[in-house]
């Protein structure tokens, strides 16, 4: 508002003459929005004063100043046009009732404005081409500040939930690890009456509290992969400087994962035909791999209700000295081609009581490090491959290929 006010003013001057227009009007217009920087009002926000203040500010500059300049102006084409573009801008900024409220009055304050100044001048011929312009230019400029505001929308939106999904993860996590301890003890108790005394009933405790510390260990992982994903977003990784093992990082994550049951483990078939060292952060890395691993999973338990080994595979090869990759592979549902243009938009998910933050984190921790993240999906085969390309360190060739299950056997670089 500050900088469109002198420039309209120019413009309308030289392009597009108009019957009337004021610089000293234009100018009071100008200053106006720099009530903001009181330091009350931009100090707070949020607070009720900033929100009257900003109101009023939006209601004089929009529907009193347009107003009062289409009726000063006799009503020509320009100020009509310019009044619509006004109206949507004007809705999309403040509240539907409230833009209501103020079209009407606004245009009520501007008839007794031109009124009390008596001004209802004659039309000025200008050039239509330049009066064309003018107007898509105004609606032009309109447009993107209609889609600017809308983008800084979508981001405040983005980060209360960001927030809100951080406090409900915390709030979330003690009364889980409470659970966990509580179910550990029960385990250890029920294994020791077990050892003293066996029966079904000890037997059974056993295998229920077994389950238990399973269920909640998995949801806290879920919960910690969570906050980890939201965190990452809200101050974006750097590249790291530690050397990472990719057969490492593999055997380790596939190990570590917290599968449903314990027999899943054994779905994951890893084959390495090579390994190689990359430059990245082995905690960011892991929780990339954990990721792909769950969608994977995932999506072959919506399929299947048994899973065998090699359902899952995950392929370590070099695409040439200078590149690595991570591949990913599931015989899941596979990914239909209108979906998979959306699946790294945060909080885009497919999968019931998923937040859609789990891909977004892999492509940002992924191209920190100056690599690539993709995913592919074959409709004929259901065969899903998300691919993790990543910059070369070094690689060692010998000894391969490599082939492992439930990533048993950690093998390490010299």
């Amino acid at each position: 508002m500050v900088i469109a006010q002198p420039v309209t003013f120019i413009i309308w001057a030289l392009a597009v003459p108009q019957p009337f227009d004021n610089i000293w009007l234009r100018m009071a217009l100008s200053l106006l929005p720099t009530v903001i920087l009181i330091e009350k009002i931009s100090k707070n926000p949020d607070s009720q004063l900033t929100e009257l203040v900003c109101c009023l500010i939006f209601w004089i500059e929009l529907p009193v100043f347009f107003f009062f300049m289409y009726l000063a102006n006799g009503g020509n084409n320009e100020w009509l046009v310019s009044i619509c573009c006004m109206v949507l801008i004007y809705y999309h900024i403040v509240d539907w009732r409230i833009a209501t409220v103020g079209v009407t009055v606004g245009f009520v304050f501007a008839k007794v404005l031109q009124a009390s100044f008596d001004l209802h001048l004659p039309q000025v011929s200008s050039p239509p081409m330049a009066s064309h312009a003018m107007l898509v230019g105004f609606c032009w400029m309109a447009a993107l500040a209609l889609g600017a505001s809308a983008a800084n929308m979508r981001r405040e939106h983005l980060k209360h939930i960001k927030n809100t999904m951080v406090i409900i993860a915390n709030n979330l996590r003690t009364p889980l690890t409470i659970a966990q301890n509580i179910s550990s003890t029960l385990l250890d108790a029920a294994i020791e009456e077990h050892k003293r005394l066996p029966s079904e009933f000890t037997a059974q405790v056993d295998r229920l509290a077994s389950r238990l510390i399973s269920t909640t260990k998995l949801t806290t992982n879920v919960l910690d992969t969570q906050i980890v994903n939201v965190g990452v977003q809200q101050a974006p990784p750097t590249k790291g400087d530690t050397l990472i093992s990719a057969l490492d990082l593999t055997n380790e994550v596939v190990g570590s994962y917290p599968f449903a049951m314990p027999m899943d483990r054994q779905c994951v078939r890893i084959v390495a035909h090579c390994d190689f060292t990359f430059l990245g952060s082995f905690p960011q890395f892991s929780q990339v791999l954990s990721n792909l691993i769950s969608n994977s999973a995932s999506a072959i338990r919506q399929v299947r209700r048994e899973i065998h080994p090699g359902d899952l595979q995950i392929i370590i090869e070099s695409v040439n000295a200078y590149t690595g990759q991570i591949r990913v592979i599931d015989h899941g549902n596979g990914i239909p081609g209108e979906i998979i243009k959306k699946v790294f938009d945060p909080l885009f998910t497919t999968k019931s009581g998923g937040l859609g933050l789990g891909l977004t984190y892999c492509k940002m921790v992924v191209e920190a490090t100056g690599g690539t993240v993709s995913i592919e999906s074959n409709p004929n085969t259901r065969q899903t491959i998300a691919t993790v390309s990543v910059p070369i360190s070094a690689s060692v060739d010998i000894g391969f290929p490599y082939v492992s299950y439930g990533g048993a056997g950690m093998r390490h670089l010299v």
